[in-house]
């Protein structure tokens, strides 16, 4: 009953859910058609993005962005970097979508529909993209697909577990992702009453850890306690942007630690409103959902409820100060900082239950046309309630193109092959975040890692608030405190393995007068200007001393050549997983078994 019902579209209107999914992602980006990029926050794409040690984690930070920065370098390849993010950001607003759609078990169109809606017009999505955080979006997206998959596996289809596998990989695209995929894999599958073998699930649990290795592994084998500062609990916890306070905010799927991503109308009352009657709904149509998906509805609830717990756990004092002790001493628990991005198992929830309260509420009604009136409320209502989400969040995510200066220092660069005696890249001014003139003084990461093919170094010390949050990468620490002392950067860099200097104009950030003084002028534009200081191999006696000598791997090179090993392993078995799905010619069962 359950596969029955699921996995099929409402008979007569299969070509509602995809094409209201459509709508909702366009009226959400049409803005972001035109050519250029979308440079918000932690969303920078390029034309080109480089392949550096960086985008495999075996740079000298944390491997935050991996293995989707080498995934990015591979596409930007063969793609170019402008349509890929165009595509990548219609696409996932319409699996989410249409994913969150199939998933309600129901024959109504409009209920189907009423998911979509929920699932992709919310705070959550509007927070994120505000953000930046594209790739988080990605396996928020994709959560809807494996849950269904899950559950198909839970009824015994075989076929499922590589389908699990697949999506589990798509999810493990970043450590957010995979962390949202565990929330919500993990309970479904293990929760008691499946008809899935033992050794299968099992081998499902065994493939995850190789699939997330590309960024467990080298975060594991980095030099130095691969954790956290505790002073980032404070800064990227939750906050109440509703007057039901921080755990009322997280359930209407908002909270998130940074304001300026807020949406104004998350300030109004029908905001609350909707904040309160979701879950309602979703309590009054549970019975339906239960009766469908049986146990496994109750691991979606454990799901739900233990990702909101974790989302809130940074807002309450007695629980706080125990994830502050556990990121600075647990390696991997810098992950739960940003709690509030895992309320999306709540969100899923919502989604599919809310829908089925609300029909469960129009089939009690006698009149015919109320009955249709009361499915169309949950379609449309969360577009009402947010309707600063709309054309590019109200023309914050605008295409712009980059300044050829940018091209021209890449070239420039390009004519000094990497090797002995050329060195990396330091951006200045001295701060994470640019808010150049031709975006139009948006805040945005520095382009500089992922346009250059040269591994570029840049402050990651985030500012919230007044707070300062420590940086990860104690390269980046060590070039920061060369660069303090206010001596010309050609006496002290070098020995930190840097050989260029690159000034970025029109962006706030200032550093002292002399501290370019003896270095080369190589180029100079309107935007960017490039210097270069000298072999870039330094002796590393210097201020930071030993951080290039060593490394980033306290192991060597077989450290390096372990997380290459697992990162080919990986791309097997997604290939693997991928041929069996696709039913390619020659994909048995066998396949299945050993996968």
């Amino acid at each position: 009953m359950l596969s029955a019902v699921s996995d099929r579209p409402a008979r007569s209107r299969g070509w509602l859910q995809p094409a209201w999914s459509l709508l909702l992602a366009i009226l959400v980006l049409a803005p972001t058609v035109p050519a250029g990029f979308v440079l918000l926050r932690d969303m920078v794409f390029t034309p080109r993005q480089p392949f550096t040690p960086a985008a495999f984690g075996l740079g000298s930070a944390l491997p935050r962005a991996v293995p989707i920065d080498a995934v990015m370098a591979a596409l930007t390849s063969v793609l170019p970097g402008m349509l890929l993010q165009k595509v990548a950001l219609l696409a996932t607003l319409v699996l989410a979508g249409l994913g969150a759609a199939r998933l309600v078990p129901t024959q109504h169109g409009l209920t189907r529909c009423a998911a979509a809606s929920i699932y992709v017009w919310n705070a959550y999505v509007a927070e994120r993209l505000l953000l930046g955080h594209w790739s988080l979006l990605i396996g928020y997206a994709t959560l809807p697909w494996l849950l269904r998959a899950a559950l198909s596996m839970r009824a015994g289809g075989w076929r499922a577990a590589p389908k699990v596998v697949l999506l589990l990989g798509v999810c493990a695209l970043t450590a957010g992702g995979a962390v949202l995929s565990a929330l919500v894999a993990v309970p479904v599958l293990a929760w008691p009453g499946s008809a899935a073998p033992r050794r299968n699930r099992s081998a499902v649990g065994l493939a995850a850890i190789l699939l997330n290795a590309p960024w467990w592994l080298p975060g594991l084998l980095a030099s130095g306690a691969s954790a956290s500062g505790a002073a980032g609990v404070d800064a990227f916890a939750a906050r109440a942007e509703l007057p039901i306070g921080t755990l009322g905010s997280l359930v209407g799927l908002g909270g998130v630690w940074n304001a300026q991503a807020v949406p104004g109308s998350r300030a109004l009352f029908p905001a609350t409103i909707v904040a309160v009657l979701l879950p309602v709904m979703a309590v009054y149509g549970w019975r339906r959902l239960r009766a469908e998906w049986g146990p496994a509805s109750s691991g979606g609830a454990v799901a739900a409820g233990l990702g909101l717990l974790l989302a809130w756990t940074g807002s309450v004092p007695v629980l706080a100060a125990g994830l502050r002790w556990a990121v600075t001493h647990v390696p991997g628990a810098g992950l739960l900082r940003d709690g509030q991005r895992l309320v999306a198992p709540l969100a899923l929830l919502l989604a599919v239950a809310a829908p089925l309260g609300f029909e469960r509420l129009a089939d009690r009604l006698a009149d015919p046309a109320a009955r249709s009136a009361a499915l169309v409320v949950p379609v449309l209502l969360p577009l009402l309630v947010l309707p600063d989400l709309a054309w590019g969040a109200l023309g914050q995510l605008q295409p712009v193109a980059y300044p050829d200066d940018w091209q021209r220092v890449r070239a420039t660069l390009a004519a000094s092959p990497p090797g002995p005696g050329s060195g990396d890249v330091v951006a200045l001014p001295w701060q994470a975040f640019r808010q150049f003139g031709w975006n139009a003084g948006r805040t945005m990461l520095d382009p500089a890692p992922r346009y250059l093919d040269r591994t570029t170094v840049v402050d990651d010390v985030l500012v919230v608030g007044t707070e300062a949050v420590v940086g990860e990468d104690r390269r980046a620490a060590a070039v920061g405190t060369a660069l303090a002392t206010g001596r010309p950067v050609p006496t002290t860099l070098p020995g930190l393995g840097i050989g260029w200097v690159l000034v970025e104009k029109g962006t706030p950030g200032d550093f002292a007068p002399g501290l370019l003084a003896g270095a080369t002028l190589v180029y100079s534009g309107a935007d960017l200007v490039l210097y270069r200081l000298g072999d870039g191999t330094g002796d590393g006696r210097g201020v930071g001393a030993g951080v290039v000598a060593d490394g980033p791997w306290t192991a060597g090179k077989w450290a390096s050549r372990a997380v290459l090993l697992a990162d080919l392993l990986a791309v097997l078995l997604m290939v693997g997983c991928t041929v069996r799905v696709l039913g390619f010619p020659g994909a048995s069962a066998a396949t299945v078994e050993a996968t």
